[in-house]
């Protein structure tokens, strides 16, 4: 263990841990934006990474939004077609109902 300079390994790693740190500012960045328009919101979420790192992650990971705005904008549109057949089947199944059936006809 002699070749080893305890100089190096230590910056080494601090510089591993100084990336580490970035790339969680980076994911949270995009991640917020893709969950949110509050502009508040978003900045408090970045400072609070930003500041309180190794905390900081896993407070942000409870208080985010759970769903994205493309996830929230999908299933509004699919509630909302889901309930415009629903109606349409009834409509159907009326129409069905109050006539003869003549579906089961030899």
């Amino acid at each position: 263990m002699a070749w080893i300079n305890p100089d190096i390994l230590f910056r080494s790693v601090i510089i591993y841990f100084f990336v580490v740190w970035f790339c969680l500012v980076v994911w949270v960045v995009r991640d917020i934006t893709n969950r949110t328009h509050s502009i508040i919101f978003q900045v408090l979420s970045i400072l609070l990474v930003l500041f309180l790192t190794p905390l900081g992650i896993f407070i942000y990971l409870l208080l985010r939004p759970q769903k994205t705005l493309f996830e929230q904008v999908f299933e509004s549109e699919f509630l909302r077609l889901d309930a415009e057949f629903s109606k349409d089947d009834k409509k159907e199944d009326k129409k069905h109902q109050s006539g003869m059936d003549i579906s089961h006809k030899k």
